[in-house]
């Protein structure tokens, strides 16, 4: 395989080719891949870019300012090896800057990211395979990359960025879609990345629903965050209020000045045998070593969050988080509750995170407790008065069992919550 990237058209397409047949995926696909390898978003804009045409779009920042790796380790339940990897990306300010702690702690891409240092975040797992490692490392990267560059933050208030407030009134197509906020417009923006063929296929009802809705939609060239790749991968939309929300232009044009997206099948970061702790120049500089590596999250975080009196086991968890998602689902219209609701469900996921270490709680079972899959969402806008007792019930044994597992000042916020919860729902007719 090549270490240096081609510099002419037919060794572009030979590289392409060469990758089509060594890992056995369609030539599309390789194309994807060897234009990434290049540096270039897209294959077209690598074929135009060295063919000496003028670039469609800016030339990637080159320029190393506040530098932000992200690491990971991996061990293969098969071979039993384990592993580090590490890549990084450039920045314009520190990634502390650029998002506050609670920003951080919101379900997604931002899931167990552990500050070890200010230049270094640390993906607390353990993943089963080095491609899954890279792949969530990748995928963390390209989220800083939106961030720093359209300086949008992360929301979880999904109304504010339907039509009405009402998810019903979604774009058409939507996938893998997320919530953000320009605290300079003080709008909201839709980030929308369907896989490209289903975009295509809905692309006459998306337009006809921005000219309904008169919401703008923008499709940047840079490819995205969630698996950018080719003409079968996801590609990124922005869609906004053409009255509340921010203008779409100067973030497209900021996205276009990005390089390319990490991707894996493109890995240029770093790989290390073993389980340790990568050192970062920023912790390096304080003249203090990482923390050895231990099998507990607790070891790995440098800024706990202090120490919890009491915790719930995870089965305990997984029965409040499957009560949540129901009453979530059958309440989604009444405000009082969702608001309120999102607050609940965010606080208990990270809870659940700093109580148990990634051996005791996989990944894949985690993601299931507060978030994961879950009723159809009811967009009924009353609720029989049976249905509301029954939800307000369950309510109640929600903040008994909290205040069984807690302490009285570490739960006072979120009973309050269920306590107001179950007033709207008293007066929901």
């Amino acid at each position: 395989m090549l270490n240096t990237p081609p510099s002419t058209v037919d060794g572009l397409k030979r590289h392409a080719k060469k990758l089509s047949k060594s890992l056995s995926i369609p030539l599309h696909r390789a194309q994807a891949q060897a234009a990434v390898f290049c540096g270039y978003p897209t294959f077209a804009v690598a074929l135009e870019s060295l063919s000496g045409k003028p670039p469609s779009v800016a030339a990637p920042i080159l320029t190393p300012r506040h530098r932000l790796y992200v690491s990971a380790w991996w061990t293969d339940r098969d071979t039993h090896q384990s592993g580090r990897e590490v890549w990084w990306v450039d920045l314009s300010a520190p990634y502390s800057q650029l998002l506050t702690p609670s920003q951080m702690r919101l379900p997604g891409p931002f899931a167990r990211l552990t500050p070890l240092a200010e230049d270094h975040l640390f993906l607390d797992y353990r993943f089963d395979s080095q491609e899954r490692a890279r792949h969530y490392v990748c995928l963390a990267l390209r989220t800083w990359m939106f961030v720093d560059a359209t300086k949008l933050r992360p929301s979880t208030t999904k109304s504010r960025v339907y039509p009405e407030g009402k998810s019903s009134n979604a774009i058409p197509g939507r996938d893998h879609s997320s919530g953000w906020y320009d605290p300079i417009t003080k709008g909201y923006v839709f980030v929308d990345e369907p896989y490209e063929p289903a975009a295509r296929h809905k692309a006459n009802d998306r337009a006809q629903w921005g000219i309904k809705h008169q919401y703008d939609i923008a499709k940047p060239q840079w490819p995205g965050m969630y698996l950018p790749g080719g003409d079968s991968g996801s590609r990124l939309y922005l869609v906004a209020s053409k009255k509340d929300g921010p203008p779409l232009a100067p973030l497209v044009k900021a996205l276009d000045k990005l390089p390319a997206p990490p991707v894996p099948e493109a890995w240029k970061g770093e790989s290390a045998q073993g389980l340790s702790h990568f050192v970062s120049p920023g912790k390096a500089a304080t003249k203090t070593v990482a923390p050895e590596a231990s099998k507990t999250r607790k070891a790995q975080t440098p800024t706990p969050r202090g120490k919890q009196p009491n915790k719930m086991s995870i089965e305990t968890h997984e029965r409040l988080g499957s009560i949540l998602k129901v009453v979530n689902a059958d309440t989604y219209m009444r405000e009082g509750v969702r608001n309120r609701m999102t607050k609940l469900r965010g606080t208990l996921d990270s809870w659940i995170q700093n109580e148990y270490s990634a051996k005791e709680l996989p990944f894949d079972r985690f993601t299931e407790v507060y978030f994961g899959d879950a009723p159809a969402t009811s967009f009924e806008k009353s609720l029989p008065q049976q249905q509301r007792e029954a939800h307000m019930a369950n309510l109640a044994n929600i903040k008994q069992t909290l205040e069984q597992h807690y302490a009285p000042t570490k739960v006072r916020a979120l009973t309050n919550h269920i306590d107001q919860m179950m007033k709207s729902l008293s007066t929901w007719k």
